[in-house]
């Protein structure tokens, strides 16, 4: 896809490829709303500014929708074939190839993580091993709550712009 052919998208069409990049509709709304854009930088600055603008609640709603950290069923699922499952192929693709004893105690980190912040881990995934991931799990849990959300908000954006350079990177 390239800038072009995004602009000339319908409504509908442009918000099924930002929903799944940014998790949060009303967030996809607003990017949607500033077309046409001059350039792929163009998008990616507003998608930042417009993340930036959304209330703590829907920055937090968008945050859920994310899969644990090492829920291997649920990155089964989201690893299907559907262009919306394609963005988050590459995302946590190692933790499948860890071992039982990682994954195990990635989601007992991530269990412990959620009842001291009340929202899931998140981490840009990409790359990383497992044990990498857990390491920045064991690391951050301790943060304060205000920190650690400001931390998944972060992590969030370097995901959703990770997902729009694959949505224009295909051709």
């Amino acid at each position: 896809m390239n800038i072009c052919s995004f602009n000339a998208l319908e409504k509908k069409e442009a918000l099924e490829f930002l929903i799944p990049c940014g998790q949060s509709a009303v967030w996809a709304r607003n990017l949607v709303a500033l077309r046409p854009f001059t350039s792929f930088d163009e998008l990616r600055t507003n998608a930042a500014s417009e993340w930036q603008a959304l209330p703590e609640e829907e920055q937090s709603k968008a945050l859920a929708l994310h899969p644990l950290i090492g829920d291997v069923e649920m990155l089964k699922e989201k690893f299907s074939d559907d262009h919306k499952n394609r963005l988050a192929k590459s995302e946590q693709g190692q933790v499948l190839s860890s071992s039982e004893a990682v994954i195990e105690e990635l989601a007992r980190q991530n269990e412990a993580y959620y009842q001291r912040h009340g929202f899931i881990f998140i981490v840009y995934a990409k790359g990383k091993s497992a044990d990498e991931m857990l390491q920045i799990l064991n690391v951050r849990i301790n943060n304060a709550t205000a920190d650690e959300f400001a931390n998944a908000a972060a992590e969030h954006q370097r995901i959703t712009q990770s997902r729009l350079q694959d949505i224009f990177d295909e051709s």
